[in-house]
């Protein structure tokens, strides 16, 4: 199994260049996600509970103006060190209620620790999952009754869109799913078009910066859709304009 990491094509074998981006030297080999049982676990709701999520509001301490509802899937983007998983783990630590770090990226340890003492997450409810099969996964929000879920990141454990969204639906509890996503040396998403367009939220972190790129419950060209990723409050610094481009 083979995918740009430019633009998210897959391929059954190698090829040079991608025949859809054109790129060289971007198609690289991938591993194919095993079947989990869960994925074979039906969606089943009723009319009250899903328009209930529609006003659901579920906050976050960490960053009091983002504005989500229950069953949010949020997509956290940006370069390496621009603080996109940082954001994931703040964003999930400003959760009420037990909540599940899958550190898929970045195993346990010593890295991890001090990405987490930066935050300033310290919470012993506050599960951390590293080498996990999908079933184990979650079976461990089950066990805790995660309300919170934080993905770092996507690609790696080879998420797809709907995977991400079938959690959602299976994992009643579940309050929110923060995923975090590689980007290509162009700043968009890997396999945009399936992410973006799934998601409720697009993140942007840039310097240790985020702004929405994309949101269904607020706008995005308000102070309150940016700010700092290590601090909070009415003190954070406005970014740029963002454009809407999903």
């Amino acid at each position: 199994m083979y995918r740009c990491i430019e633009c998210g094509t897959e391929y059954e074998h190698h090829v040079s260049p991608c025949t859809s981006c054109l790129e060289t030297n971007s198609v690289v080999p991938m591993g194919r996600r095993v079947r989990a049982l869960v994925d074979y676990v039906p969606e089943v709701t009723d009319a009250r509970s899903l328009l209930r999520e529609t006003w659901q509001v579920v906050a976050t301490s960490a960053y009091p103006t983002l504005q989500l509802r229950r069953g949010a899937l949020v997509v956290l983007t940006g370069g390496p060190g621009d603080g996109k998983s940082t954001t994931a783990c703040r964003a999930l630590d400003g959760l009420k209620g037990t909540v599940v770090l899958a550190s898929i990226e970045e195993p346990p340890g010593p890295s991890l620790a001090a990405r987490l003492a930066r935050a300033g997450v310290r919470r012993d409810d506050f599960g951390i999952v590293g080498r996990a099969s999908v079933d184990q996964l979650v079976e461990v929000c089950r066990l805790r009754g995660a309300v919170g879920l934080a993905i770092d990141s996507v690609q790696p454990g080879d998420f797809h869109a709907r995977d991400l969204r079938h959690l959602l639906a299976v994992l009643p509890r579940l309050e929110v799913l923060f995923a975090v996503s590689q980007n290509n040396k162009r700043g968009a998403i890997l396999g945009e078009n399936a992410l973006a367009h799934e998601a409720d939220v697009v993140i942007k972190c840039e310097a240790m910066r985020w702004s929405l790129t994309k949101s269904r419950y607020q706008p995005i060209d308000q102070p309150d859709a940016r700010g700092e990723v290590l601090r909070g409050g009415p003190t954070w610094s406005p970014l740029p304009e963002v454009a809407n481009d999903a």
